[in-house]
């Protein structure tokens, strides 16, 4: 059980610590293997169901893949409530907490009856940063 709990806090560290990434399972235990702490593949999904149970962190689905990436949340942030940008170019991930957006999204349910589930809303296009090198040309 020793182990699990260090497994457990390896990739809650990491997911915690740079939540402006997304990390797929393969990257989760390449980065914790950089750390000299090796995870089976097995306990890194098992502990990554839990933290989303726990809303520790968010799951996201690549689109046209088979595969989801994971993102830990900010402590003290509702990832339900707020939109997510994400850059195609260098995959940065972006809380979006913003008036329009929120406007938008009640919109949407009013007048189109339609509830959009923020914690899985992900808008993908190019960062600042991207677009400032002209790496998102």
């Amino acid at each position: 059980m020793r182990s699990n709990t260090k497994a457990r806090e390896a990739i809650l560290n990491l997911l915690q610590s740079n939540t402006n990434r997304q990390f797929t399972v393969e990257d989760i235990a390449n980065e914790v293997i950089l750390n000299g702490i090796r995870i089976p593949t097995a306990t890194i999904y098992r502990t990554l169901v839990f933290f989303e149970e726990q809303k520790l962190i968010n799951k996201f689905v690549v689109p046209g893949e088979n595969r989801a990436c994971y993102q830990g949340i900010p402590k003290g942030r509702d990832c339900s409530k707020h939109y997510h940008l994400k850059c195609n170019t260098c995959g940065k991930l972006i809380h979006l907490d913003c008036e329009i957006m929120a406007t938008f999204t009640t919109h949407m349910e009013n007048e189109h009856g339609f509830a959009i589930d923020l914690e899985r809303t992900l808008l993908y296009g190019i960062c600042v940063d991207c677009k400032i090198l002209g790496a998102g040309k």
